[in-house]
């Protein structure tokens, strides 16, 4: 199947999508217009298709709150306790990600598929892990993953395995030095979305900037739901950035989508 297929049946197969803002050492809120013919931006999209029970595909933050709670705003890639020791010295291996909780959640879907899309301005990686919650009142652990849901209650979270979740990228350059996404392997939804502007990379002589274009993936096997029932899927979303990094205030977007 050809790049520009399997980004065509990306977008036609999302049946809920998320918008999540990533801001590096600012609390600022952005206002995000729907991507035209990319992604359609709805809290619920119930998948069509010919059966006599309605399927449904819900994204939701840890424990089952509503997305609004997925908080990304608050990554500081210079945070002291996770580059130097209690002497001041640099870490050997200093963690350069931060984890956050999300989970999907349906009704009457026996699989389904992740994706993913995302901005470069940081040029932040993404893994996803599959997760456990676990009960109640569970003590927190170096390696767990702690939601505070609305009611102050903190849940914990682990890696299902330690191996993340196999991604597809469908538009990704790589040129060594950064990792862009490439206008020309989704020009049809590209040229919608920024009719008017051809795309040269150079933002001040009127081109979209090189990192405005998303770099779309999806997990390159499905995810297991539940024909039968209800189902909730946990999982952990690693948002990861190399050593040289600073809090430069660069913004950018991440949408996460679930469909068939």
């Amino acid at each position: 199947m050809k790049e520009n297929d399997k980004v065509k049946k990306l977008v036609q197969g999302l049946k809920s999508v998320r918008l999540v803002a990533l801001t590096v050492a600012t609390v600022a809120l952005i206002t995000a217009i729907p991507v035209n013919a990319w992604f359609f931006y709805n809290r619920k999209l119930a998948a069509i298709i010919p059966t006599d029970t309605p399927i449904s595909l819900y994204i939701n933050a840890g424990h089952e709150e509503d997305i609004v709670y997925l908080n990304l705003s608050d990554i500081d890639v210079e945070r002291t306790e996770d580059r130097l020791d209690s002497t001041g010295a640099p870490l050997a291996n200093p963690k350069l990600y931060k984890d956050f909780v999300f989970c999907v959640r349906g009704e009457y879907l026996e699989r389904y598929y992740l994706q993913l899309a995302y901005t470069t301005n940081n040029q932040f990686e993404y893994e996803l892990y599959n997760a456990t919650q676990q009960p109640m009142d569970t003590p927190h652990e170096e390696s767990f993953v702690s939601f505070v849901d609305t009611s102050g209650k903190q849940w914990e979270y682990s890696k299902t395995t330690g191996v993340s979740i196999s991604m597809t990228k469908l538009n990704e350059i790589d040129n060594g030095a950064e990792k862009l996404g490439d206008p020309a392997k989704a020009n049809e939804y590209y040229s919608k979305t920024y009719e008017g502007y051809g795309y040269t990379g150079d933002a001040e002589n009127g081109s979209v900037d090189k990192y405005a274009v998303p770099i779309y993936c999806r997990t390159q096997y499905a995810e297991i739901g539940n024909g039968n029932d209800a189902f909730t899927n946990y999982y952990i979303l690693r948002v990861k950035w190399k050593s040289d990094r600073i809090n430069d205030r660069e913004t950018d977007i991440l949408y996460i989508a679930a469909g068939q």
